[in-house]
């Protein structure tokens, strides 16, 4: 299975943060993200999405071992 990437306005307002896109709600376009930048689940609304660009979408894709844990983590927070 291979993990879609989106994009979101960065916290710190420099750039967009990269997100891993969890489920997401085709009738309104909203999605439930792991924020690499905030280390949060979040929910995240069609007009907050930002697309990558092929090499930051690339990036992501290399490095999604190194925060496997950290999402298995923010996922347990989130159902408590």
């Amino acid at each position: 299975m291979k993990n879609v990437y989106i994009g979101r306005t960065s916290k710190t307002g420099k750039g967009i943060a990269i997100c891993m896109v969890i489920d997401s709600d085709i009738a309104t376009g909203n999605a439930i993200i792991y924020n690499r930048e905030t280390d949060q689940i979040e929910t995240i609304t069609l007009i907050e999405k930002h697309t990558l660009w092929h090499n930051i979408k690339r990036l992501a894709e290399d490095t999604e071992h190194e925060y496997e844990e950290k999402v298995k983590r923010a996922l347990a927070q989130y159902t408590e």
